[in-house]
């Protein structure tokens, strides 16, 4: 069987995507708006699931490859761990060369370079991501076997809340692999559940009280169940997923909401590798420019701005040849 498009997958991975740049409009540099209480309200109810939604529909995505073992490898590597070594040494360049337009200096070049390798350096998502390919394309055979899948899961939630393997000094982000592995694993083993899925989550009754549930736990409140180390880790951002895939399903129906929010994941991960730089020039503009404090009028700027910098940077960049391969396209 061929390799199936589920377009809205790719739309839920567009709508997370947005998210993480609305996450991250509130910033903390140069001035602090999450000591505002609106603004970390916003970022905890979006940091409640956005990162764990993206391994889950990788992990969903990863069981609908056709191309396994060593040529699915290298695929990665050309995907993902390419642009991750590009971006990386760009942002080295930068922080060495213009100190003052970032928040986090850079103490040497080898220092750096040693948390490039072996700590995630910037792009922590893509370089934890590769790791769970490359460790589960090794597992594919015991994935595919689902009792062994869903003891797999408990295994992971055991080891990661119980604390009772240490991790050792968060070399190769070793404790955030075994937690985000949880969601691509439960991602891999929905992927047989999809029809079941789509076919329920299409009811109004259901995909409002969806709504509703995620409107309570995730939103109203978020700060009381996140004392909850289970429901902050696990119930929290499987229930703010499926939240965002179901409201996918609901983008469907809109023309030009499909092709937006189907661009943002279609290119989500060049969004994210541009995410510092233009991060860096909005800020800059919008705070140390024009001097505009308001939040409000802050976060809203910087979101736009942000988004549509982007943009402009993937289009001009996407469609030189010569830059796709180190970029990721």
């Amino acid at each position: 069987m061929g390799r199936i498009y589920f377009e809205d997958v790719n739309i839920a991975k567009g709508i997370a995507m947005l998210l993480v740049i609305l996450g991250h409009s509130p910033i903390v540099y140069p001035i602090d708006l999450q000591q505002i209480f609106w603004c970390r309200w916003l970022v905890d109810v979006i940091y409640s699931f956005h990162m764990p939604c993206f391994f889950l529909l990788s992990g969903f995505l990863f069981a609908n490859t056709t191309a396994q073992g060593h040529k699915n490898i290298i695929n990665k590597v050309r995907r993902i761990l390419v642009p991750y070594f590009c971006f990386s040494i760009l942002i080295l360049g930068i922080k060495y060369i213009i100190p003052s337009l970032v928040n986090r200096k850079v103490d040497s070049i080898g220092t750096y370079i040693d948390k490039i390798l072996f700590y995630g350096g910037e792009y922590w998502f893509v370089y934890v991501l590769f790791f769970i390919f490359f460790i589960f394309e090794h597992l594919r055979y015991f994935l595919n076997k689902k009792i062994l899948a869903y003891w797999l899961l408990l295994l992971l939630i055991i080891v990661y809340v119980s604390g009772i393997v240490p991790f050792a000094s968060n070399l190769f982000l070793n404790d955030i692999i075994v937690y985000y592995s949880f969601f691509f694993v439960f991602g891999y083993v929905f992927y047989s559940q999809y029809q079941w899925f789509k076919k329920w989550i299409s009811k109004d009754c259901i995909y409002y009280s969806l709504c509703f549930l995620f409107g309570v736990t995730n939103i109203l409140l978020i700060h009381d169940l996140e004392k909850i180390l289970l429901l902050k880790k696990y119930v929290l951002p499987i229930i703010g997923t499926f939240f965002c895939w179901s409201l996918s399903m609901r983008v469907l129906d809109f023309v030009q909401l499909r092709k937006i929010f189907g661009y943002l994941g279609k290119y989500s991960l060049q969004f994210y590798l541009f995410n510092g730089f233009a991060l860096t020039f909005v800020r800059s503009l919008l705070v140390s420019y024009l001097n505009i404090s308001n939040s409000v009028i802050l976060v809203i700027l910087i979101f736009s701005l942000w988004v549509v910098l982007e943009f402009v940077m993937i289009e001009i960049t996407r469609k030189i040849s010569q830059l796709s391969f180190f970029f990721g396209y």
